[in-house]
């Protein structure tokens, strides 16, 4: 006694080829393209039109992936060159409040505030000249000391040019003009 499961799998072996696939008419593929092993074609070969000899385009998606459509290379465009910001320097003299220039003076650029923190500090020169350069546009304390006289603060907002400022350290019991 046979079953229509036995039947079925029976067939099913005669529609099939040595390799357990369907059989085409004509042999190959299903694509229509002859089989690699019947035509005895090397691996790697192509017919005219680049297909491997199993029909596919071999830069396409693999059986089973959805098919893929080349991107367009989108033109980009370099970064705009950023204008350099300004080098900004703050020059200045340092003299006493009598108009004596005090040679090695500190001169200090801080953050304005509370514990503002020191960005640079310096010396000013024999002749009491001092030069000092800011990190950027921005608000800073400026203060110059000279031992045994004092300091004197200057608040600065730096914007797109270097400045100059002359600093007037008081003298201890001088009487200003």
């Amino acid at each position: 006694m046979t079953d229509s499961l036995s039947q079925g799998t029976a067939g099913a072996a005669a529609a099939t080829g040595g390799d357990g696939f369907p059989s085409v008419a004509g042999g190959g593929t299903p694509s229509g393209a002859p089989d690699a092993a019947a035509a005895g074609a090397t691996p790697g070969a192509r017919d005219p039109e680049g297909r491997t000899p199993h029909g596919r385009d071999p830069e396409a998606s693999a059986p089973g992936e959805p098919e893929s459509e080349p991107r367009p290379v989108e033109a980009v465009e370099p970064p705009a060159m950023m204008p350099e910001p300004p080098v900004l320097v703050i020059t200045g003299v340092v003299r006493d409040s009598l108009g004596v220039l005090l040679p090695r003076a500190v001169v200090t650029l801080a953050v304005p505030g509370e514990g503002g923190r020191q960005l640079a500090k310096t010396r000013s020169a024999a002749d009491g000249v001092f030069s000092v350069t800011a990190p950027g546009r921005a608000d800073y304390l400026l203060c110059a000391s000279a031992p045994q006289l004092g300091e004197e603060r200057l608040l600065l907002r730096l914007e797109d040019h270097s400045v100059e400022v002359e600093f007037r350290v008081p003298v201890p019991g001088a009487v200003a003009d």
